[in-house]
């Protein structure tokens, strides 16, 4: 069984919904819709990441065949220190940099095959914090990541240690902490490392609360 999320500092109870992926596990389809997130002094809204800075090393990536974002809503986002095979982004934001690298050898993640694989979903739900973390040195692997209509209130949208075929943001969601256009609520770091881009991002004010 997994283990209980720690309380917060003021002794209030986590209501963290925490997906922990087993080293090399497989997964075909995980979904998450419909969720509402947000919770005053949290950090991360939706943290997809590495369970701890010890589950490191060159696999230690969530490998995921097609990563899909709609209809979601969060005051800030950032990726970092991933591989994209075709990455579009086409997201409304509050301002955003793009710094995300053209690398030529980036492969497509190619995980179609059912065969001992898990399904999980995620439906209506409300919690505070969504985490889907791998937690050892081998990664996790997902044919299908789905994130439709999850709303955040407060924290970011953090995805970090990714290897993705292809990862579509279109401008069905919407990004902004309400700092204004000048100041990058959508920030996409130069440690993306990816084969192909097609940027459609449009600033225009926004908050999300």
């Amino acid at each position: 069984m997994g283990k209980k999320n720690e309380n917060y500092p003021d002794g209030t109870e986590s209501q963290t919904l925490s997906i922990r992926l087993a080293d090399g596990a497989r997964i075909s389809n995980l979904s998450i819709s419909g969720t509402d997130l947000g919770r005053a002094g949290i950090a991360r809204a939706l943290d997809i990441s590495p369970l701890t800075n010890a589950v490191t090393g060159s696999t230690a990536y969530l490998f995921v065949g097609n990563l899909t974002m709609t209809g979601s809503a969060f005051p800030t986002l950032k990726m970092e220190q991933s591989e994209v095979g075709t990455l579009t982004t086409g997201l409304l934001c509050d301002g955003h940099t793009m710094s995300a690298t053209i690398t030529n050898t980036i492969p497509d993640q190619v995980l179609t095959s059912k065969r001992l694989s898990s399904v999980y979903t995620v439906a209506d739900s409300i919690v505070d914090r969504i985490q889907i973390h791998i937690t050892g040195n081998s990664g996790a692997y997902i044919d299908q990541l789905t994130l439709s209509d999850v709303q955040a209130w407060n924290g970011e949208a953090y995805l970090s240690r990714l290897k993705v075929g292809n990862l579509t943001m279109n401008n069905s969601s919407q990004i902004g902490d309400g700092s204004g256009v000048d100041s990058a609520s959508c920030h996409f770091d130069s440690s993306v490392l990816a084969r192909n881009i097609a940027n459609t991002i449009q600033d225009k004010p926004i908050k999300v609360q």
